[in-house]
């Protein structure tokens, strides 16, 4: 039975001796927990619109891919032209414009839209894909006369190229030597390689009598340059308008901070103005080296850079060329007759058994032709004196520079005629 005296006595207790409460609900934590929810709702409802977004568009892009395929794989076509990205379209201009002119049947593979090839009005030719797998899973299985592509090594580690092409082509995109900065197999793929001079033709001669190989070595000439050539302005410069254009070094993310810093501080606290051009490759894979090393010129106006496909207006807007083992200094050189200062970097060389070749390369044997070399730690004069030195000897520069074009370039301005005569 229950005791109703202590049960009373027990709840007087507890109302009026009871202790305060350690715990409680806090109005601003909920509303934090609130705001936590809801952000995160909002985050989720983000994240899953985008999601569903790239889904769809990755679907359609396949869709438009795959009617692409299909449409290029029956049209039956003598030759194919095959650009990997707009960087390189620019080579194939004078190719393209050639071929329409002559009203050749060609198709021209490429995986965007291009301002230096829509101007030509080749949109009955253009076929566009968004990725790279059907474009790859084309170029393997396509049957046709001749395919003409400016890519190295395509044929050695990358997608083999279809055994129904009677043709690979292979089209330069510079003027330097093969032995020194290219891959040692990087043209044993190709049928015909239309050679820049008369140096191409004596490096690949003596690797192709050591290998066996039977490649087609044409003289040709180099498109791109007569391309140039067409355009240039030669007097049409900035005074003190400097292009600086390094090559790129796969090993060295640091390359650029570690050799170009302090000389290009130099130059510009003399008043100079550089138009600063990463070479490509080094943008693409060295983004956030690339944007540590601008950042030392952020306080300042006379340091830009040029990331731009095309790379003509900056050459022609620039009194002098500063660079050092990229194929940039004789386009310059050869199209604007303008000096060259090549700063005496280590060499870059990706050929493994370049040491075997016995012939020197051009950008070795060449640069005071076209130029002076600039070695920080030899040089007696410094980079600004060097730069006036060569800026009050223009002439003198410029009937170097002519001299060693004819020596080293095949057929000037009329080159694409002689890719157009070798098509099967």
């Amino acid at each position: 039975m229950i005791n109703f005296k202590n049960f009373n006595f027990a709840l007087l207790i507890f109302f009026f001796f009871s202790n305060e409460a350690n715990a409680y609900i806090d109005p601003g934590g909920i509303s934090a927990f609130i705001q936590i929810l809801f952000a995160s709702v909002i985050t989720s409802i983000i994240f899953l619109k985008s999601y569903i977004s790239s889904f769809f568009k990755n679907f359609y892009n396949f869709f438009k891919d795959f009617q692409v395929f299909f449409r290029v794989l029956f049209l039956n076509k003598k030759t194919f032209i095959y650009c990997e990205s707009n960087n390189y379209s620019i080579y194939f201009h004078e190719i393209l414009k050639q071929f329409k002119k002559n009203k050749r049947d060609f198709i021209y593979l490429c995986k965007s839209k291009d301002e230096n090839i829509s101007r030509l009005n080749l949109e009955k030719e253009t076929y566009i894909f968004n990725k790279n797998f059907f474009l790859l899973t084309l170029l393997s299985i396509i049957q046709c006369n001749n395919l003409i592509l400016t890519t190295p090594d395509f044929g050695n580690h990358r997608l083999k190229l279809s055994k129904r092409i009677k043709n690979i082509i292979y089209v330069f995109h510079s003027a330097v030597s093969t032995n020194m900065i290219y891959n040692d197999r990087a043209f044993d793929s190709y049928n015909t390689i239309c050679c820049v001079g008369n140096h191409h033709i004596n490096e690949l001669s003596e690797k192709f009598n050591i290998s066996g190989l039977k490649n087609k070595l044409i003289k040709c000439g180099y498109p791109y340059l007569d391309y140039l050539i067409s355009l240039a302005k030669k007097e049409n410069y900035l005074k003190k308008n400097i292009l600086f254009a390094p090559s790129w070094y796969p090993d060295n993310p640091n390359y650029y901070d570690d050799n170009y810093t302090l000389l290009i501080s130099e130059i510009i606290k003399n008043n100079f103005k550089i138009i600063f051009r990463p070479h490509p490759e080094y943008f693409k894979r060295f983004e956030t080296e690339f944007l540590k090393f601008t950042k030392n010129f952020s306080d300042t106006s006379n340091f830009i850079v040029n990331t731009d496909k095309s790379n003509y207006l900056s050459m022609e807007q620039s009194e002098f060329l500063i660079t050092d083992w990229s194929g940039i200094a004789f386009e310059f050189a050869y199209a604007f007759k303008r000096p060259v200062i090549f700063i005496n970097s280590p060499k870059k060389i990706l050929n493994k058994n370049f040491s075997e070749s016995k012939l020197v390369p051009i950008e070795i044997s060449d640069r005071e032709e076209i130029g002076e070399i600039f070695d920080n730690d030899l040089n007696k004069t410094s980079i600004v004196d060097l730069l006036i030195k060569i800026g009050n000897n223009k002439k003198l520069y410029s009937n170097k520079i002519e001299k060693n074009l004819k020596k080293n370039i095949y057929n000037i301005g009329s080159s694409t005629s002689i890719i157009e005569s070798n098509l099967i």
